[in-house]
């Protein structure tokens, strides 16, 4: 039995990639974004903890997945 080596060698290629397709650095734009969307959601929901806060966030989730 003889072994192309094209296939594997393509993917293995791809699985080596995919940690580096995965990762990119947040822009300027983006880090000010998420500090504004912090702050909007600290008024909105003043003296929430870190269970409370998850919690909310997976019922938003949820609300926009079924509707």
């Amino acid at each position: 039995m003889r072994i192309s080596w094209t296939p594997t060698l393509a993917l293995v290629t791809a699985l080596a990639l995919v940690p580096v397709a995965g990762c990119h650095r947040e822009g300027a734009g983006e880090k000010t974004g998420r500090k504004v969307d912090d702050a909007i959601d600290k008024l909105k929901h003043p003296g929430e903890g870190p269970v409370e806060k998850t919690g909310r966030k997976i019922d938003e989730a949820v609300d926009d997945a079924t509707h």
